[in-house]
């Protein structure tokens, strides 16, 4: 069978089964919105700490764009919170599928006089509520809220995501066809060798090697293209991003396969994966590639506790082990959702070293720390401890002591680095150098930060030592956080006529340890304030139905930061 009729046969069964989901998805779900579907963001994108679990569709711009239930079901949660999603609705279907709404400005007139009601009942603006089955049955096509930008949202749009019932995993969207246009190839941008092993190397280096590559409609080649030179265990990675038609934001590509020669030695699809394993991103990609230079590269060689399951097959974990002086073809191949497909090929070949091996730098490191096992590691005023499962791979840890800054009330503690991900919490421990008396509640880590800023890291006084529950490692000291919040009114002064206008809005911020409540009180009751976290706002909505109209209030606005440092405002207003 020649290449050409294989690859046209296997094209052909690919599009049929990619139009079966079609004419199955159209006859579940509609579209959430009643316009052409554009995205900023699609399903599986690499995100720091985890997958995308949704797709991302654009609104204009603009929030009040009306969202409709995509298929027959029920209500079955609402959540409200100032990060994250937002305001978001969960709806569950008879299908065995579950949809979510997110980053909505607010819901529809039933769910949001319920929502405000339990806001009241629970005294409390964050909510997480779980309405009866039969409290808000939906139909295909019902208005359920307006679109938004509450939470983390980052812009106006609908976070729109489908989860199977059974498990909770989200599944993409995109295999649902919800009729988005896209006949774009993948663009692949460059490729990274990692040497894996004491004795790799590539290219006459011991270090990782970056390549350029050059190419269009989805064939690609090293620039310049020749025959590498490497010896011993090379990791493979890749820059691939996707775009669709009408929309020039970077989108994730569905699936890679790598193989080496004929053989597939790795590949990965983005069809559905577990929120319990998504923080496994961070070792999926290269973690110091993405906090250095801010690039997505997904490596091809799967770490030791790389718990995914989005990889199909891989042999020897992806890793290519170079055996034999053969001329090896490594063939990368990334595809969308849509089949579109690019291709990057490129030549290895085991090459003795023609360099000197004690060109090598020297490593330096405090202990061998092994993945599969629970570590440890003090020194004078130092603890950390590493729960089994933390580490993706054995780890050549590495510790350092610097003297104080000025400001600071403990020696800096150089943990490893920040370039190296940790998968669960683990606890720091640190005794300050001095304590200054009456101030010990006020005690709190800090990160120093790439940029030499100083970034809160939280922290538990226990009367000698400060305990710190972190996934970071990087460079921590001890400061103080006396400074009380601020509370800046914007539209309100004391005992101002505020008739006409539809809020109250205060600009709330903190100089270190962030904002942990607050508190609203109007004629001596409870008050709702909306918190837009991203924007340091709070804003009171006036309501006929809670306040009476035509006399004047009194108003307390209580501001408390993480190391209960606290900010009162009063005011009297007539309403």
């Amino acid at each position: 069978m020649s290449f050409i009729f294989r690859y046209l046969l296997i094209s052909c069964i690919i599009f049929t089964a990619i139009n079966q989901r079609i004419v199955q998805a159209q006859k579940i779900f509609r579209s959430p919105i009643n316009y052409p579907i554009k995205l900023s963001a699609n399903f599986g994108e690499l995100r720091e700490g985890h997958f995308h679990s949704g797709i991302d569709i654009k609104t204009g711009g603009v929030t009040g764009k009306n969202i409709y239930a995509v298929a027959d079901g029920y209500i079955n949660r609402i959540s409200v919170s100032a990060n994250g999603f937002g305001k978001v609705i969960y709806i569950t279907h008879p299908n065995g599928y579950m949809t979510i709404y997110a980053h909505l400005l607010h819901f529809s007139p039933d769910i949001e006089a319920y929502v405000k009601n339990q806001q009241y009942i629970q005294k409390s603006f964050h909510v997480n509520l779980n309405p009866d089955k039969n409290e808000f049955p939906v139909r295909m096509g019902d208005i359920i809220a307006k679109s938004g930008n509450t939470g983390g949202s980052l812009g106006p749009h609908l976070h729109f995501e489908i989860r199977n019932v059974k498990n909770q995993h989200p599944v993409n969207p995109l295999l649902f066809h919800f009729k988005i246009k896209d006949n774009i190839n993948p663009i692949i941008n460059r490729i990274h060798l990692y040497p894996l092993s004491r004795d790799s190397y590539i290219d006459s280096s011991y270090e990782k090697r970056v390549y350029k590559i050059t190419g269009n409609h989805g064939y690609y080649k090293l620039e310049p293209d020749k025959i590498i030179p490497a010896q011993g265990i090379i990791g493979v990675g890749i820059e691939t991003l996707d775009y669709l038609n009408d929309s020039w934001n970077k989108c994730a590509v569905y699936s890679i396969e790598m193989k080496v020669d004929d053989k597939v030695v790795y590949s990965h699809e983005m069809k559905e994966f577990s929120y319990s394993e998504t923080r496994y991103v961070n070792s999926h990609i290269d973690y110091e590639e993405k906090k250095k230079n801010g690039n997505n590269v997904h490596q091809t060689f799967i770490a030791p506790n790389d718990q995914l399951s989005i990889y199909n097959e891989s042999l020897n974990r992806g890793r290519i082990i170079l055996n034999d002086t053969n001329i090896h073809l490594i063939t990368l191949t990334v595809t969308d959702v849509y089949n579109n497909q690019s291709q990057v090929t490129f030549r290895l070949r085991k090459t003795e070293t023609s360099f000197e091996k004690n060109n090598r730098k020297p490593e330096s490191f405090s202990k061998i720390m092994q993945f599969n096992q629970e570590n440890s590691f003090s020194h004078k005023g130092f603890n950390i401890n590493i729960p089994e499962g933390s580490l993706y791979d054995t780890l050549y840890f590495s510790y350092a002591e610097a003297p104080s800054l000025p400001g600071t009330f403990s020696s800096v503690h150089f943990v490893h680095n920040r370039y190296t991900p940790l998968h669960k919490y683990c606890n720091i421990s640190i005794t300050p150098d001095s304590v200054p008396t009456g101030f010990e509640s006020k005690l709190i880590a800090a990160i120093i930060n790439g940029k030499e800023k100083l970034v809160p890291a939280g922290g538990e006084w226990d009367g000698k030592k400060l305990n710190i529950r972190t996934r970071n490692f990087g460079k921590y000291v001890i400061v103080i956080d006396t400074v009380n919040p601020e509370i800046k009114p914007l539209n309100i002064y004391d005992n101002k006529n505020m008739t006409g206008l539809p809020d109250i809005r205060f600009k709330i911020t903190d100089d270190f340890s962030g904002i942990k409540s607050y508190t609203g009180i109007i004629d001596g009751e409870w008050a709702l304030f909306e918190y837009d976290l991203k924007n340091d706002l709070l804003v009171y909505h006036f309501n006929k139905k809670r306040l009476t109209q035509k006399q004047q209030h009194d108003l307390e606005l209580t501001i408390t930061d993480d190391r209960d440092n606290i900010a009162v405002y009063n005011a009297g207003f007539y309403w």
